[in-house]
């Protein structure tokens, strides 16, 4: 159940008309399965409309994952987009080498189009890892630090993101770590989704935007679940909000995110992964949904 997280206060317009809390309706078979196809075509779309415009640069992430801060360590980056986490972290952290890739050869090439790329400090390479194997030319088992998700696995759908969660557990170092940060169940952004009339909801915590790219609202419950069925143990698995006041419209908006950080243990199996769960309201973070 979505809380409700935008609060009227005094006389409230929200676009056009406030409307109430409501249930959004789902979209049919045919448009989910539309979707599923053409996600890479919809992102390929997004960034050659947006270029490296849309998300800012998040020098908030060494905060967050500290792990990053020291240390010559390999990193995974999944769903890179045009480098809005890769150039901060590696400001701040020169030894850091990347791996980095996306479903979308636009923002690739926008990616590798900046002046701040290194090809000496970055792999970049096109790959789905939610519907294709791993490239075997560019990755080995057992090679990587870390690996970083960014506001990425909220667009792949639910029922594919353990076959990602697999394919990382085979490339991290035993003791290596997921290290996840993305929208939680009761983000505004959701709210937003289930107020809409047309139809923008494809399951569960799962819903369409106008172009055609999907987001996807965790649980720690679905985090854990995703442990059991992947061999990780989550050592941080946690939902940060964030209370944010659009003075505009003067509405009070909550912010939730959920931040993970999974480990791949030697004794970690389907049956065997743990985790420990909370919740934080200390956040400086808002990401555009």
């Amino acid at each position: 159940t979505v809380d409700m997280v935008l609060e009227k206060k005094g006389t409230v317009v929200y676009g056009t008309e406030y409307r109430p809390y409501g249930t959004a309706e789902k979209v049919s078979t045919f448009l989910k399965e539309k979707y599923d196809r053409h996600n890479e075509q919809y992102w390929d779309q997004f960034y050659r409309s947006n270029k490296n415009n849309f998300f800012k640069d998040r020098h908030w992430l060494m905060r967050e994952f500290p792990d990053l801060s020291s240390g010559s360590s390999t990193v995974l980056e999944v769903g890179c987009g045009v480098g809005n986490s890769l150039f901060p972290l590696l400001q701040q952290n020169p030894d850091l080498r990347f791996w980095s890739f996306d479903i979308s050869s636009v923002a690739l090439e926008v990616l590798r189009s900046n002046p701040e790329f290194d090809p000496q400090r970055t792999v970049l390479f096109h790959w789905d890892p939610s519907t294709q194997p791993i490239p075997s030319d560019i990755l080995s088992p057992n090679s990587f630090d870390y690996c970083l998700i960014v506001f990425v696995m909220s667009s792949i759908a639910p029922e594919m993101m353990a076959n990602v969660f697999r394919h990382l557990h085979f490339l991290l170092k035993e003791g290596g770590s997921i290290l996840l940060r993305d929208y939680a169940v009761g983000d505004m952004a959701q709210v937003r989704f289930e107020r809409k009339k047309d139809k923008k909801k494809i399951q569960e915590n799962f819903y369409v935007r106008k172009d055609g790219t999907r987001s996807y609202f965790f649980s720690t419950e679905f985090v854990e679940d995703l442990c059991r069925q992947t061999g990780f143990v989550a050592e941080q698995n946690t939902i940060v909000t964030k209370d944010v006041e659009n003075q505009k419209l003067n509405l009070q908006m909550k912010r939730a995110f959920i931040q993970t950080k999974l480990v791949k243990r030697s004794s970690s199996s389907p049956s065997s992964s743990s985790s420990s769960s909370s919740s934080s309201s200390s956040s400086s973070l808002v990401e555009s949904a």
